[in-house]
């Protein structure tokens, strides 16, 4: 059975929750709770700092990894609903995923039918909150859907708190 994709609002507000984390840091040596990497067509991207929120009330968990450089911010999101089981690979083809990449001026973005974005959970620990996974994807740039970038090797492992 095909699962819906989460409406806008849903991914739009985690999205804002995270981003709104990252948008308050000023450096990079603050605490991290994880590490995360990817590789967006030929640039290797490796995350300063790793966050991770779980709604209840959305049912959803979200994953950001950003560095923040000359004030501009360049990273990742995930976000999938709670929580799909270890060790089994989903799609935005078939479940609640979305993956955003956001880079100075642009935010590519997988979700809702646009592009595609594949998980693979290998930590789902609900008691000590930590997650870690694998994602790849092709995203398509907001502004303009003939740009996009195909990502590929990422790995998060993160902890994650629980928000009403």
């Amino acid at each position: 059975m095909k699962v819906k994709n989460p409406p806008f609002p849903i991914v739009l507000c985690l999205s804002s929750l995270l981003l709104a984390v990252a948008c308050t840091k000023n450096n990079n040596s603050l605490p991290t709770d994880g590490t995360l990497s990817a590789r967006a067509g030929t640039a290797t991207f490796n995350a300063a700092q790793v966050a991770g929120v779980y709604s209840h009330s959305l049912g959803f968990m979200a994953v950001l990894g950003y560095t923040i450089s000359s004030n501009d911010t360049t990273g990742f999101q995930i976000q999938f609903s709670y929580v799909p089981p270890v060790g089994i690979t989903f799609s935005s083809d078939t479940t609640a995923t979305g993956l955003t990449y956001f880079v100075p001026g642009k935010r590519y973005d997988a979700f809702l039918g646009q592009g595609v974005v594949i998980v693979n959970l290998s930590v789902a620990d609900t008691v000590n909150h930590k997650l870690a996974g694998t994602f790849s994807g092709t995203v398509y740039n907001d502004a303009n859907p003939n740009d996009s970038a195909v990502i590929t090797n990422g790995k998060f492992i993160s902890t994650y708190s629980v928000q009403p």
